[in-house]
């Protein structure tokens, strides 16, 4: 790599990332930084993607939100008014964003605060995405950032008995299977 493209490496991803620097909540990993959305801009990301994508500097588009996406993030969505600012981050949308290029490509969310030191976690990669080790870094990171914190040591995740991709990543985490039902795999991470 010449000294060239390294400064055009840099510059763009200042560029694109520089507005979540501020944040002492948003996650860093080697490859991506995971980045809680505030109330208004979780609003702007549902209703006015455009704006959102401008404010935030994405450089393309995230693929439109599904039928079944958009009802459960505004379910989450309208969950959330209901957290303060000290703890919003239980009860909205974390971006995924590649720290070189600012493309989102991963989301993530947490179904709610902590309950008997329990959180459930629910993700989606964007196809173009999938099968780089996203959300697997991804998971990891928000592993070790519930295991900083006090209120929560357990992390819940669910599956379909079908996928087997998310399986995968929940057994390269750390995760144990917990319970099964015909359809369902329900997963636990314990950090302590």
């Amino acid at each position: 790599m010449t000294r060239l493209q390294r400064d055009d490496t840099e510059e763009r991803y200042r560029n694109a990332i520089d507005p979540l620097w501020a944040r002492p909540e948003t996650i860093l990993t080697p490859r991506f930084a995971l980045a809680p959305l505030r109330r208004p801009e979780f609003e702007a990301y549902l209703y006015a993607y455009d704006e959102f994508q401008r404010a935030w500097r994405l450089p393309e588009p995230s693929a439109p939100l599904l039928y079944y996406e958009r009802r459960a993030l505004q379910a989450l969505y309208l969950k959330g008014l209901a957290y303060d600012a000290a703890s919003y981050v239980w009860g909205t949308l974390w971006l995924v964003l590649d720290r070189a290029s600012g493309v989102e490509t991963a989301r993530l969310f947490y179904k709610g605060a902590p309950r008997l030191r329990a959180v459930e976690v629910a993700y989606s990669v964007r196809r173009a995405a999938r099968n780089s080790g996203v959300m697997t870094e991804t998971l990891r990171a928000a592993c070790e950032w519930l295991r900083a914190r006090d209120d929560a040591d357990v992390m819940l995740a669910e599956t379909t008995v079908k996928n087997a991709a998310s399986q995968r990543v929940l057994e390269k985490v750390g995760f144990q299977r917990a319970r099964a039902t015909k359809a369902y795999l329900l997963w636990r991470w314990t950090a302590r």
